[in-house]
């Protein structure tokens, strides 16, 4: 076996959320835009949004990321950033024919969302708020050789995260959201559980006179269930289901020359990210492609496993999506 990569996996990153806030409408508050407000405040509305942010943290994850997404619904863009420490690794059961994979992933959302609602009379109801999410994940799974260099993962990974809302420089608020009854929706703190189960298809090949050449290409599908088990009202008490899937190229090479002992190489990576299901929509865009490549330095220690680091930098684009990310993998 060509040795599995440590690489992003099901289960975040790494990365955030769009959510819009607003409430019921009074007579000054112009009644489309009232009407938009309701449905994103409705228990509907709370968990699409949610259920994809809590899944989107369990998605092949970026180490640390920055996204831009365009809010044509608000008028303002949203601001996603994430950081996430992916760990998996790959034990070597020669006697079954096949390895065990066990996962952990640790992951940092923070969504940035500034709303407006127009007020009926020229101006605006202005909300500037702020999620974070902090999620734990577990997971274990066997990795099959079905065919020379080609590999079938099913994987399952659980966990718990915790999501945190709080508004800022809020102005007119007494016109939009009942001080007494609807306040809590602006500053609020929910725990939930989450479980997935994913399927990997992985080609992994290296070639060349020397085996200096290392081809990579996966397809992975995950599927996640996530429901709020601590929540302040009962609009907050979320669950759904949501889908994505993703996929990855990877071509690495070493170059022949050492750097302070150690050998050097490059590597060239494209990716994307589909989001599907009821709720694909909720986060603000739908797919992500990334396109970019880095550093692979290789180590010469026998007791530690494993290859070497890989230092990565990616561009991403997607509908109303814009950003980039910076990874550090440990090669395997």
């Amino acid at each position: 076996m060509a040795g599995l990569p440590i690489r992003p996996l099901p289960g975040a990153c790494i990365v955030a959320v769009a959510c819009s806030l607003a409430t019921a409408a009074t007579a000054q508050v112009d009644p489309v835009t009232a009407g938009n407000a309701r449905e994103e405040l409705s228990a509907e509305g709370i968990s699409r949004m949610m259920v994809s942010l809590v899944h989107f943290t369990t998605l092949p994850a970026i180490t640390v990321s920055s996204l831009t997404i365009e809010r044509p619904d608000t008028g303002r863009d949203s601001k996603l950033d994430g950081t996430k420490i992916p760990l998996e690794w790959d034990f070597d059961l020669r006697e079954r024919n096949f390895d065990l994979r066990g996962i952990l992933s640790l992951a940092h959302v923070r969504a940035h969302d500034p709303f407006d609602l127009a007020d009926g009379q020229g101006g605006n109801v202005s909300f500037d708020v702020n999620r974070r999410v902090w999620s734990g994940m577990l997971g274990a799974g066997p990795v099959f050789e079905v065919f020379e260099d080609l590999y079938v993962a099913p994987t399952i990974i659980g966990g718990i995260s915790n999501i945190n809302s709080e508004a800022t420089n809020v102005n007119g608020i007494d016109e939009v959201i009942d001080p007494v009854e609807e306040v809590f929706l602006l500053n609020w703190q929910v725990n939930a559980y989450s479980i997935a189960g994913t399927l990997e298809v992985l080609y992994d090949t290296e070639f060349g006179e020397q085996n200096d050449n290392r081809l990579e290409a996966w397809v992975q599908y995950s599927h996640a269930y996530t429901d709020a088990y601590d929540y302040p009202g009962e609009i907050l008490n979320f669950k759904g289901h949501s889908d994505a899937v993703g996929t990855n190229v990877r071509y690495s090479k070493k170059l022949g020359f050492d750097v302070y002992g150690f050998p050097i190489g490059v590597n060239l990576n494209v990716r994307n990210v589909f989001l599907g299901g009821e709720d694909s929509s909720a986060l603000g865009f739908n797919y992500i492609v990334g396109l970019g490549g880095g550093i692979d330095i290789y180590e010469t220690y026998e007791q530690i496993p494993g290859e070497g680091l890989r230092l990565t930098a990616q561009a991403l684009t997607g509908d109303n999506v814009t950003g980039f990310s910076i990874g550090v993998d440990w090669i395997f």
